[in-house]
């Protein structure tokens, strides 16, 4: 598969995603999958296009409005204003290889306690990495139909990344 097709699909998923949650919520400020996947940390020399697929699709949605951050951090481009709830997401985009970004965003205060049932080494199956680095073999992976059961609190199956199984 190429990776334009790759990203395309990619790209379809998380609007699917979005659209259906969102059809039943008015923001995505309280869903815990939404919280966990977005804002997790990428691994130093990889990102998961998964996650920047969804930070980006989500910022594009009428219910966030940008500003500039109001406690700015290192890495940090702006914030992101839920127009529904207030909440006021942290937007990172750091450009870890030329004109490779990593997006996160990051919402306030303690990891909500559903959050905490998510293992933060899950990835999905498509990550981009340096040479001699990358997610770590045998770490959980999910597909992308397997992210979209994740995502949607539907069962889901992650499985052991293999050695070398970079994009």
């Amino acid at each position: 598969m190429t990776s334009r097709k790759l990203l395309f699909e990619t790209q379809a998923a998380v609007r699917e995603v979005l659209g259906e949650y969102l059809s039943e919520h008015p923001c995505p400020c309280g869903w815990p999958q939404f919280r966990f996947w977005a804002g997790k940390e990428h691994g130093p020399g990889w990102m998961d296009e998964i996650q920047n697929c969804l930070v980006r699709e989500a910022l594009e949605l009428p219910l966030f409005r940008r500003e500039p951050p109001a406690a700015p951090s290192y890495m940090q481009g702006n914030d992101a204003v839920c127009t529904v709830c207030g909440t006021r997401w942290q937007h990172f985009e750091f450009e870890w290889r030329m004109l490779a970004f990593q997006q996160r965003l990051i919402a306030p205060g303690a990891t909500p306690v559903g959050c905490m049932a998510f293992d933060p080494k899950l990835t999905g199956e498509w990550i981009f990495a340096t040479v001699g680095f990358g997610a770590p073999a045998g770490g959980p992976v999910l597909t992308l139909g397997e992210w979209v059961s994740f995502m949607l609190g539907r069962p889901f199956r992650a499985v052991p990344r293999p050695p070398g199984a970079i994009q």
